[in-house]
């Protein structure tokens, strides 16, 4: 049994606690006010990226400003690569990258891929004069990105290491835990070594990955046919005179490598998130809020959201009588959408999925005019779609802790009255502060 300190190195960098209850990664001073830079005249907004909030012209903390309901951890990455734990009922805002709201997932593995202590989980097929031993590894670890992870007691440190160096046919290390369905299973792993990497499902083959050096971490989905659920799933597959050091070994249902699941010697699961503005008086979305018109500023990060052929919201509001307004994608379109008393507006108003890591959509609304664009261009419109009362509002996913963004949300800002085209088209081209 291994035993080793994981309490080293930890990083102590929070809000100042004046305007901000402690969230690992930011530090700031108080200055002149942050949001007046971009979004002069808006009574709600936040800068995820730099852990800044305000509403109705004060800066205030994350709890005053908005709730998570989801009760697990969840794994956040940062803008300089480092990756950490966020704790239960904590939004899941990653310095330098901003929220990160993810659907549910489960690691269906059940050794143990963060804190290995033994060889429990896992096991060795192929080449007899293959070993598979547990590895100190913990500066590489460290080096790409996974030291927040180590003193936080999440990981140890340690890594299973594939010795193939004398065999003569290839060899692979198995991991427990039944892939227990058939369809798409996404398989992923963090590993380093030497020679090429492969995925085994147990029902066929991945495409092979060079290694290097350095941590990476790889990626394969495989439609897993009838007779392959039971199967064993091999997240290391080496060939001869070749070497692996692999951890974070994750199996799950669906097209996505989501974030990373610690498991310790049975699957776990990640709750979805379910992030809710504080409201306001009156039943109010939140404060600030006008009924029936306003502008809605989304500035997120298109390449890294995952599986874009779902459904996404970036801002979602839900009332009652089946209200709702919000801006979302499916397919290769961003819509803006509405429902009053349960009638669907329709789809109508639309722009194309934009490329790169930063991109600006706003949406306008008010009385027989609502409006969408993504960037300097000219606005989309409808005339006919009816304005509903709101009286909630959800970032990333909707009331039901569904349809996720599962990717960056960098800045959000609501406006409490509806721009014009002229307006919207310079909010939406105002590149990141």
């Amino acid at each position: 049994m291994l035993a080793k300190n994981t309490k080293r190195n930890v990083v102590a960098s929070v809000l100042n606690p004046v305007v901000q209850a402690p969230i690992r990664g930011f530090t700031h001073s108080i200055g002149n006010p942050w949001w007046l830079h971009e979004f002069a005249g808006a009574t709600r907004a936040v800068d995820y990226q730099r852990g800044l909030f305000m509403s109705e012209g004060k800066a205030v903390s994350v709890q005053d400003f908005e709730t998570e309901s989801r009760n697990s951890p969840a794994t956040i990455l940062t803008r300089s690569g480092q990756k950490f734990s966020v704790e239960p009922l904590r939004s899941p805002i990653g310095p330098g990258v901003g929220l990160q709201p993810w659907q549910a997932g489960t690691n269906k593995c059940a050794n143990y891929n963060g804190a290995p202590t033994d060889l429990t989980g896992v096991l060795l097929a192929g080449d007899a004069a293959a070993t598979l031993t547990l590895y100190d590894d913990e500066t590489k670890l460290r080096e790409a990105g996974f030291g927040w992870l180590i003193d936080d007691g999440k990981m140890n440190g340690y890594v299973y290491k594939i010795d193939n160096t004398a065999g003569v046919t290839s060899a692979r290390i198995g991991h427990s835990g039944a892939i227990g369905a058939t369809g798409d299973i996404t398989f992923s792993a963090v590993v380093r070594g030497s020679g090429t990497h492969t995925f085994h499902s147990g029902f066929a083959v991945g495409p092979d990955n060079p290694l290097t050096d350095d941590y990476q971490r790889v990626v394969w989905t495989d439609t897993v046919g009838t007779g392959g659920a039971g199967r064993v799933f091999y997240g290391g597959f080496i060939g001869a005179g070749e070497v692996l050091y692999i951890i974070l070994n994750q199996m799950e249902t669906g097209l996505i490598a989501s974030p990373e699941i610690i498991v310790s010697g049975a699957s776990a699961t990640r709750l979805a998130s379910k992030i809710k503005a504080v409201n306001g008086t009156g039943g109010l979305p939140f404060p600030g809020f006008v009924q029936g018109q306003g502008t809605m500023l989304v500035e997120f990060d298109p390449d890294a959201m995952s599986e874009r052929e779902n459904f996404f919201r970036f801002t979602d509001f839900t009332g009652t009588a089946g209200n709702d307004l919000r801006m979302l994608f499916s397919g290769a379109v961003i819509y803006a959408h509405m429902a009053n008393g349960g009638v669907s507006q329709g789809y109508t108003v639309s722009k194309p999925w934009p490329s790169g890591s930063n991109a600006r959509a706003v949406m306008a609304w008010e009385t027989a005019r609502t409006a969408l664009t993504i960037g300097d261009v000219a606005p989309s419109e409808n005339g006919s779609m009816s304005v509903p009362a709101l009286s909630d509002n959800h970032t990333g996913s909707d009331a039901s802790a569904l349809y996720h963004a599962n990717g960056p949300i960098k800045k959000l800002a609501y406006f409490p009255y509806p721009m014009d085209n002229t307006q919207m088209r310079a909010l939406a081209a105002i590149p990141a502060a």
